[in-house]
């Protein structure tokens, strides 16, 4: 039985930063697909008409545009260096509006947003002689696998080889015995991962969609989950001095190599700016600030959150994006987790890193 395995998100900040090693200034489109009268092809039209683009930025542009799929998406983001260096992302959920802009440092917030909304998730259907099987990735086709089970057949065991083999975070167990599979769940959760999240659904023969809305329900749980288990876990580190936030702190963890994993709130309206060089640790709130690391005449503005994530993704250091400004105690919407081995004090867990 072939089990789609988890992609980690490493593979999205490595492409990333294959992009951010090209010169800017960076083409940024977000498009919604079926929330608006005119196609993204019409909308991408106008918009670029007026750009100064390179001819290569342009063209890539176009191109990405023209060849979006026509599955079930409701974003395409597409980032352009000025060579025609391109990367194209394709989400189920709607932007909150249409974006394009050309700056000195590409809007990568949206895509890592929206890229931690999508969870790779294995479904297990159990009814009394067959036990279905669907594995849904991050990206890529859904599998479906149905196999017979009899008297003596180890249900438990069953899902958790395949737990094992797709590496997922998410479990849903579904079937119509609300016991049954409650027995199940609590015989599961000794056999696999300890931060393998376990949603249980009970189907309603009368509701065919009912059991689609409950996987949507338990991803957007884990999603959520996640976000207030990476709060948390910055508040514990904070406690023992290892991690910091607001503006400076952040900045010069960044800077230092200090910097482990960066949080932040990405607001549409923030127009802090921060200056940046061709090396991805070159990284400063202001001119002064920056004027140790050399020339300044090397140095470019860029908007603060964009700059601060170009930083994290040179280094191909995770980014969590925050909904929104959680708590008084995270100063100025940013922090970063401190690197255990360049600080004195306990190790990060790894497995509170794993889904990022």
């Amino acid at each position: 039985m072939d089990i789609p395995r988890r992609t980690p998100r490493l593979q999205l900040r490595k492409s990333l930063k294959a992009l951010l090693t090209d010169p800017g200034p960076y083409l940024s489109l977000f498009y919604g697909v079926s929330n608006h009268h005119e196609t993204i092809a019409a909308r991408a039209d106008r918009d670029l008409a007026d750009m100064d683009l390179t001819d290569a930025q342009r063209f890539a542009a176009q191109e990405h545009v023209a060849s979006r799929s026509e599955s079930d998406v409701e974003m395409l983001a597409v980032v352009v260096a000025s060579t025609g260096q391109a990367v194209s992302f394709e989400f189920p959920d709607p932007p909150a509006h249409d974006h394009v802009s050309l700056d000195s440092v590409p809007r990568l917030g949206p895509i890592l947003e929206a890229d931690q909304s999508l969870v790779h998730h294995v479904v297990a259907v159990v009814s009394d002689d067959t036990l279905s099987i669907v594995t849904v990735p991050r990206r890529g086709e859904v599998t479906t696998h149905t196999l017979s089970i009899g008297e003596d057949g180890d249900v438990p065991a069953l899902i958790a080889h395949i737990v094992d083999e797709s590496e997922t975070t998410l479990l849903v167990l579904a079937g119509d015995d609300p016991l049954k599979t409650a027995d199940l769940r609590a015989a599961l959760r000794t056999r696999i991962p300890f931060d393998t999240y376990i949603a249980t659904h009970e189907i309603e023969p009368e509701e065919p969609h009912d059991l689609a809305d409950g996987v949507v329900r338990a991803v957007a749980d884990v999603t959520a989950r996640r976000t207030v288990d990476m709060l948390r876990l910055w508040r514990f580190q904070h406690a023992g001095g290892a991690a910091v936030h607001g503006v400076v702190p952040t900045t010069e963890a960044l800077a230092e190599g200090t910097a482990r994993v960066l949080m932040l709130h990405d607001d549409v309206d923030d127009r802090r700016q921060a200056w940046f060089g061709r090396d991805f640790q070159r990284v400063a709130i202001d001119l002064d600030a920056a004027s140790p690391m050399g020339s300044s005449e090397e140095l470019q503005a860029g908007r603060f959150p964009d700059v601060l994530i170009r930083a994290a993704l040179g280094r191909e250091l995770p980014v969590v994006i925050l909904p929104a400004l959680p708590d008084d105690r995270f100063e100025d919407g940013v922090g970063v987790l401190l690197d255990p081995d360049l600080i004195s004090n306990e190790s990060v867990d790894e497995a509170d890193l794993r889904a990022l």
